[in-house]
């Protein structure tokens, strides 16, 4: 009877044991992971966006992300230089100039929208500028913030006064390149191609149409807190609907944004071939090489 007892409590005392081990590392577990969770993480450097949002997930919820000062409205100075034939020719002008540009990321879509405009006079007469550019597209999210992307879309511009016209306009232009994009801060490359609807390129008196261009191109666009620089190459070449004429376009800007004053400098260089003199028979002329290269100071404030 004795041992029966001795065999029972023995029995119920395991149970108790094996429920009051349970119980310490049922309350133990908790204890160590709200500790953990107490320890602080590495601060992030100052201004590394990436590992801010790699720490805050919801950082990433925003409708999209966004490049930013690239707004300005300001006085520009340009130098105009024409060669023509072994003649230079030199004007110049002062302009009231606007522009702004933006790119988004919202997810796997991606565009860009861009419009400037100038208006002024100078030794060549009236002068300005106006053009813009809006195309959508893809991107794919190899990251968060970077892809290859896939945009298309109508972009135009002219410029010029009365010793020279540029005008371009290409109802849809593609563009294929990567990018990255992140806070302020926008790193972009790629190619560019699209036919002219319509276009003409005018110096020194001598013109010629380029309606119905091929236009091949590349890019690059850095845009940082406190500068941008964006530079673009463009090759015009003969299309199958009536136009011979070749055209190539160097531009490159650089702005600096020490707000709220931003100063900017821009440059395009264009070389063509351009028809002199009255036709021969067959009706063909000389054509002797015409480069133009001009040039702007922009000085203004960043909204």
């Amino acid at each position: 009877m004795i041992g029966a007892r001795c065999a029972n409590w023995s029995g119920r005392a395991r149970r108790r044991a094996l429920a009051l081990l349970l119980l310490l590392l049922a309350g133990h577990a908790p204890a160590s992971a709200d500790g953990a969770a107490d320890e602080p993480a590495p601060p992030c450097d100052a201004g590394d966006t990436a590992c801010e949002c790699a720490r805050d997930a919801s950082c990433w919820d925003l409708a999209f992300l966004s490049s930013g000062k690239t707004t300005l409205l300001g006085l520009t100075a340009t130098l105009t230089s024409i060669t023509l034939s072994g003649a230079d020719q030199l004007e110049t002008g002062v302009l009231a100039s606007y522009r702004a540009e933006v790119y988004r990321a919202s997810g796997m879509l991606n565009n860009h929208v861009s419009v400037h405009g100038a208006l002024g006079a100078g030794s060549a007469g009236t002068e300005g500028a106006l053009g813009g550019a809006i195309d959508f597209g893809l991107r794919v999210p190899v990251s968060l913030v970077s892809g290859p992307m896939l945009r298309i879309g109508p972009s135009g511009w002219l410029l010029g006064h009365d010793a020279l016209q540029l005008s371009l306009l290409e109802p849809m232009r593609l563009s294929a390149g990567f990018q990255r994009l992140i806070g302020g801060t926008l790193v972009e490359g790629g190619l560019t191609a699209g036919l002219l609807g319509s276009g003409r390129f005018a110096a020194a008196g001598r013109s010629t149409g380029l309606a119905g261009s091929f236009e091949l191109g590349h890019y690059l666009a850095v845009h940082l807190e406190a500068f941008r620089f964006d530079g673009r190459v463009i090759y015009v070449q003969p299309g199958p609907f009536g136009s011979t004429s070749e055209l190539g376009i160097v531009q490159l800007e650089g702005c600096a944004y020490p707000r709220p004053i931003a100063a900017c400098i821009d440059v395009r260089y264009l070389q063509s071939q351009l028809a002199l003199g009255v036709p021969r028979p067959g009706g063909r002329s000389d054509r002797h090489t015409t480069r133009v290269l001009y040039g702007g100071f922009t000085l203004g404030l960043v909204p």
